[in-house]
């Protein structure tokens, strides 16, 4: 996957080819976990002479290439040969998008990830839009072909149920400037059950396997925030391909970068005709792009599988994404899981007690401090690297046995609502986590600094991988990167993170280890903390 991601932002043609072809050498989950980055690509190389637009962008003043990953090029040369002859502008794109609908064909995963990343891109209203309109309006066509009718159905009924919750939510959401806040917005959307009603029987949007059952009125939940996101549980039942309902048990829980540290499954109920029901979770929101929240978890997986390659065993948590337009979306809700704010006013030994049902035993206590170890490393890493702001603790959340991941990524690269007030910790370590990590001087506070320290050093020798995957943002469109003198500052500010220094990377490693012990002391001990929340809490109150 990331060798893809490295030579798709090749400025040579050659290159760029051979990344197209290696993704039709991934499995589907690695395509799925890397749709995002293709879509763009397809953007991208047809927006501007793609060769020109990137050359220069990671090189130094000798053109040789920074931080590149160790053995990356001997490995993919020898999982792809180069071509023959130098391939024609425009063969990478012809490659990748025969490669991406031909495994839509063959996975309605694929398909339904292709899709959405395709359909969100058309509402750009750029002069790219209509180019990106004809490859949906290509891959729906080979998929009709192809005889699978029935997964067009699926998400036009997956937009339908977006669309009736668009519709309920601006019938509902208080209008700016009235005294309506997030809890009368949600008695209003309970008591609208007739419009819930309509959902049955739809697609769930994040799901490819599920239809809705019913809507779980009592569990509706308002969040006081800008955009007051809604917060839904629904009974979704398992379908197979064609129609029909699964009798057999499956795994549910929403996946994991590390398979050592599985989430909790979600809950499953068999219904009178043999089908797995499940109740699963959904936040919907419109007036965010969640493409941005798409890009956060697509370099998530890169970063991690860095880690991987490296024999750094973290835990980095991502989860489903929809986007409908730049303005409506849907994010599959972890299970099981509670925000930091929520279990420090909850719990009198905060997450120790919150942690206590997934410790009764000593081996169960292990695996849980372990999987707090390695998750508090992994998000530690991505969220750094990327610049994540307004990390306050309802951003920040903790699942039932010890997995620690972070949510709403709409400030990236440095962007915080708060920049002119304080400058923010780099990486958000909260007293409750260290406390239930046995405190600083502890073994296990010490193996995740250790655990971070490690990985940084892998990333920074890995750098110009992920300034490429950063580089494919370049026409996203994105809030955070509207125009070409922004997309710089990203870039440089990226680089500064990893410690490079104009042409080199001037320092040793011993050095940059040092600077980054000191970003994470002062993250554990920022003595603005507290005005991160008082800051929050007051800008939360007025929407309540």
């Amino acid at each position: 996957l990331n060798q893809a991601l490295f030579l798709l932002a090749s400025p040579v043609a050659a290159d760029r080819v051979c990344g197209a072809l290696i993704v039709d050498t991934l499995t589907d989950e690695e395509i799925c976990a890397g749709m995002f980055f293709w879509v763009l690509h397809l953007r991208f190389c047809k927006t501007n002479d793609y060769a020109k637009a990137i050359k220069g962008s990671f090189s130094s003043s000798t053109n040789g290439w920074i931080g590149l990953p160790k053995g990356i090029q001997e490995a993919t040369m020898a999982l792809i040969p180069l071509p023959p002859t130098p391939p024609p502008d425009g063969a990478d794109f012809d490659r990748l998008l025969k490669i991406l609908v031909q495994r839509s064909l063959k996975s309605r995963e694929v398909f339904h990830r292709f899709y959405f990343g395709l359909k969100c891109e058309t509402s750009v209203g750029d002069a790219e839009s209509d180019g990106i309109q004809a490859i949906l309006d290509e891959l729906v066509a080979a998929v009709q072909a192809g005889g699978y009718e029935e997964r067009i159905q699926m998400v036009r009924s997956q937009e339908a149920f977006l669309d009736k919750m668009t519709a309920m939510s601006r019938a509902h959401k208080p209008s700016t400037g009235s005294n309506i806040g997030a809890t009368e917005f949600a008695k209003r959307l309970r008591e609208d059950g007739a419009t819930w009603e309509t959902l049955r029987g739809e697609w769930y949007p994040t799901d490819t396997y599920g239809t809705v059952a019913n809507s779980v009125l009592e569990a509706i939940h308002v969040y006081p925030s800008s955009c007051y996101p809604i917060k839904a549980q629904f009974h979704v039942d398992r379908v197979v391909e064609g129609g029909g309902v699964v009798a057999v048990d499956v795994d549910v829980s929403v996946p994991v970068a590390d398979d050592s540290s599985p989430l909790p499954r979600q809950t499953a109920d068999h219904t009178e005709g043999g089908g797995l029901r499940q109740t699963k979770g959904l936040i919907f929101k419109i007036g965010d792009d969640l493409r941005q929240d798409n890009f956060v978890m697509c370099f998530a997986q890169t970063v991690h599988g860095i880690l991987q390659a490296a024999q750094i065993d973290v835990t980095i948590t991502t989860y489903d994404i929809v986007s409908l337009s730049g303005q409506v979306g849907a994010v599959e809700e972890v299970p099981r899981a509670k925000s930091i704010r929520q279990i420090r006013d909850e719990y009198s030994d905060w997450a120790l007690d919150f942690l206590k049902p997934s410790m009764t035993t000593e081996d169960d206590a292990s695996a849980t401090m372990d999987r707090l170890v390695k998750s508090c490393a992994g998000t530690a890493l991505f969220t750094y690297i990327l610049g994540v702001g307004d990390r306050h603790l309802d951003n920040v959340m903790m699942t039932e046995d010890g997995v620690i991941f972070q949510v709403d990524f709409g400030y990236i690269f440095g962007k915080d609502p708060h920049v002119n007030k304080y400058k923010a910790p780099k990486i958000r370590l909260d007293e409750c986590v260290v406390h239930a990590l046995g405190g600083a001087q502890s073994e296990h506070f010490q193996r995740m600094e250790a655990l971070c320290l490690r990985g940084f050093i892998a990333l920074r020798r890995a750098s110009s991988l992920l300034i490429r995957a950063i580089y494919h943002l370049k026409h996203s469109k994105l809030p955070s990167l509207i125009n070409e003198t922004k997309f710089k500052k990203r870039i440089d500010r990226v680089k500064k993170l990893l410690m490079w220094g104009g042409s080199k990377l001037p320092e040793g490693e011993d050095s940059a280890i040092l600077k980054f012990q000191e970003i994470l002391d002062d993250s554990r001990n920022h003595v603005l903390q507290p005005v991160v929340e008082l800051l929050h809490q007051c800008s939360t109150s007025f929407n309540l």
